[in-house]
């Protein structure tokens, strides 16, 4: 059976994780076929009306998902990776712990997995060019442009 998705948001790797850890056969991937007239607008990141979820055949050929596969796929909460410039902004937050800021540098360091965060909230599943990022534009106002700088900037502020 194909699941219609219109209107949700799908990370499809994850989607795709979710379906194998509850045993359904999805072994040669999943393809969403959203070809839509009606165009969705700049930044939405939810599938268009109509958007249905198939299963990939061994030739890469549209074939039904198993009808266990409605309830995961209803389930799905998308999630993607924080980014640099949430974890920036988390990190000049003067509420934010001493701790917490040693798990920032590990994190944005590669010592430790980014954290997951659910994509409702507009924002793309990449980090956006610093251009066109209002919390690294606001930044780069005063002299920040990227977490390396906010946390050089933090140390020589409040020291170590």
């Amino acid at each position: 059976m194909s699941i219609d998705v219109g209107g949700k948001l799908i990370n499809l790797s994850q989607l795709q994780n979710e379906l194998v850890a509850a045993s359904v056969p999805v072994a040669n991937g999943l393809l969403i076929d959203a070809s839509s007239p009606e165009p969705m607008p700049p930044g939405d990141l939810h599938q268009p009306p109509g958007a249905t979820l198939f299963a990939l055949d061994a030739q890469a050929q549209k074939t039904d998902l198993a009808p266990a596969a409605q309830a995961i796929v209803d389930a799905h909460v998308a999630l993607r990776d924080k980014t640099d410039a949430e974890y920036a902004a988390e990190f000049q937050d003067p509420a934010t712990t001493a701790v917490r800021r040693q798990e920032i540098r590990d994190i944005t360091g590669g010592l430790l997995p980014r954290e997951q965060v659910r994509v409702d909230n507009g924002l793309p599943l990449e980090d956006p060019p610093a251009e066109e990022d209002p919390l690294v534009t606001v930044r780069s106002a005063h002299g920040v442009t990227d977490l390396r700088d906010a946390i050089v900037a933090y140390l020589e502020r409040f020291g170590g």
